[in-house]
């Protein structure tokens, strides 16, 4: 388990790990809205990693390839894109 890790359990929840400190996991769950909560890394033994894609699947957003995304064209300019990758992260605004 690593910072900025997916985890996923069997009943389909899925959570973002923000810090680990000691025995202690602070992570926010990505299926609902609510504030990031510390609790126990054993807690969370029956998770197991999950892709940013099974994550967008599971939230049902889709993102466009940011090699396609023109300045040009108005329906990538109505909105700011967010993506976060674990060694970098961007923003794109028109």
């Amino acid at each position: 388990m690593k910072k900025n890790e997916l985890l996923k359990n069997a009943n389909g929840e899925i959570v973002r790990v923000l810090e680990i400190i000691n025995e202690k996991i602070l992570f926010i769950p990505c299926l609902q809205k609510s504030m990031p909560a510390w609790d126990n890394i054993s807690d969370f033994a029956d998770y197991e990693s999950c892709t940013e894609a099974e994550m967008h699947e599971a939230v049902n957003v889709t993102l466009p390839d940011f090699e396609n995304l023109s300045a040009d064209d108005p329906a990538h300019c109505s909105r700011t894109l967010h993506t976060h990758r674990r060694d970098s992260s961007f923003r794109w605004r028109c």
